[in-house]
């Protein structure tokens, strides 16, 4: 299998770590507003407000949601059902693109005796491929999310 309770402890420890720094952003936001008001200066208060809140919704989601969808997806390959192909890899897609989970992948094709034109597949990208190209293959897939694979 490509996942392992060290991915999911790695992925809740990245999210605790951004989820800090987003609340510790708030927080500074917060201790701004109050300075500004206790020196009665309004452009303290808004300016501290708005610098942070605005800071912090980036955090928030370029960071956080991010490893939160991640984890979510972990916690589904951990727990979902799997089903299993066989064939021969037709490509694998250099280009990496996010899917609708969070999750880096790469698009991976395998021809199956099943079908003509081959089965679209994910890989993680962040989980190293080894050089597959053209070679006889059975996967674990959650979906299309690639989970196992074992190079025939």
């Amino acid at each position: 299998m490509l996942y392992s309770d060290l991915d999911s402890a790695e992925c809740s420890r990245r999210l605790k770590t951004e989820a800090t720094i987003a609340i510790s952003l708030i927080v500074a936001g917060i201790a701004f507003l109050v300075a500004g008001l206790v020196v009665r200066s309004k452009l303290i208060a808004t300016a501290g407000i708005i610098v942070f809140a605005a800071i912090a919704y980036f955090w928030f989601d370029n960071k956080v949601v991010p490893w939160q969808k991640y984890k979510r997806y972990l916690s589904d390959v951990a727990v979902g059902r799997a089903h299993e192909a066989a064939g021969r890899v037709i490509d694998v897609c250099e280009s990496v693109r996010k899917s609708e989970e969070g999750v880096d992948i790469r698009d991976f094709y395998l021809k199956t005796d099943d079908d003509d034109e081959g089965t679209l597949f994910y890989w993680d990208n962040a989980k190293t491929l080894p050089d597959v190209a053209g070679k006889e293959v059975r996967i674990t897939a959650y979906g299309r999310y690639i989970i196992g694979m074992e190079i025939n």
